[in-house]
């Protein structure tokens, strides 16, 4: 009997083993392609640093995405892409309208959803 519960034990170990290494390795996988698309997004950060630039971002939110020059806009970089993403979807969709948001709407309607995932891409990675 104690044979027996050696050798299941014995394959319980190896198969948690190679349960842990699959798993391992498909969170690297999926890391990995994180680096480089977002969905259907091909993500290109000097695009996006560009983009901030030509639709004025950095009037309300700095240069660098941390340093506002208008008192109470939130600093946007370092935060995770998926955040920031989505609060400028709900921007633009009107999902969102508290604060000051309602001032991003002239600007945020003429950015593409594809161009505001580049965008967050960009502050995400601002180091």
């Amino acid at each position: 009997m104690l044979i027996l519960i050696t050798k299941m034990w014995s394959w319980v170990v190896r198969g948690s083993f190679l349960l842990t290494l699959l798993l391992g390795a498909g969170v690297l996988y999926v890391r990995l392609l994180d680096e480089d698309t977002i969905g259907k997004y091909q993500i290109d950060t000097t695009a996006g640093a560009a983009l901030y630039l030509q639709y004025d971002c950095q009037t309300c939110h700095g240069t660098d995405g941390l340093n506002s020059p208008v008192e109470g806009y939130p600093h946007l970089a370092r935060q995770p892409a998926s955040y920031l993403i989505n609060q400028m979807l709900d921007i633009k969709y009107k999902r969102r309208s508290n604060g000051m948001t309602t001032i991003m709407w002239p600007t945020i309607n003429r950015v593409s959803d594809s161009e505001i995932h580049q965008i967050g891409q960009y502050l995400a990675r601002i180091q």
